[in-house]
């Protein structure tokens, strides 16, 4: 950052015409339509969650490399109509000990 090269100045300026060429792009669903009957078999269904999905996973300590320190890796997944619309993974911050009783 002190002294940045011309390299480095090009990739910067290649980013942000990348960015500004991008601004209009979105993820986006289907919400009235053949392609939404998801939705509505979601919402009729017995549950009725509004067409709303949520998953979560964890690998309970599994991975036993030194610099993971038996923490867990934690995975959570949100779906509307069938559309991610929000995710995360990360560590736990804290390890669990099994005094085995």
């Amino acid at each position: 950052m002190a002294k940045p090269s011309v390299t480095a100045w090009e990739t910067v300026q290649r980013v942000f015409h990348y960015v500004h060429g991008a601004r209009h792009w979105c993820l986006s669903c289907p919400t009235e339509g053949e392609d939404a009957d998801l939705s509505y078999r979601m919402m009729g269904s017995q549950n009725n969650n509004g067409g709303w999905e949520c998953y979560v996973d964890s690998d309970f300590a599994g991975n036993s490399e030194v610099q993971n320190k038996r923490r867990s890796q934690i995975g959570i997944i949100a779906l509307q109509n069938g559309f991610p619309v929000f995710w995360s993974s990360k560590v736990s911050s804290v390890a669990f000990a099994d005094e085995g009783i």
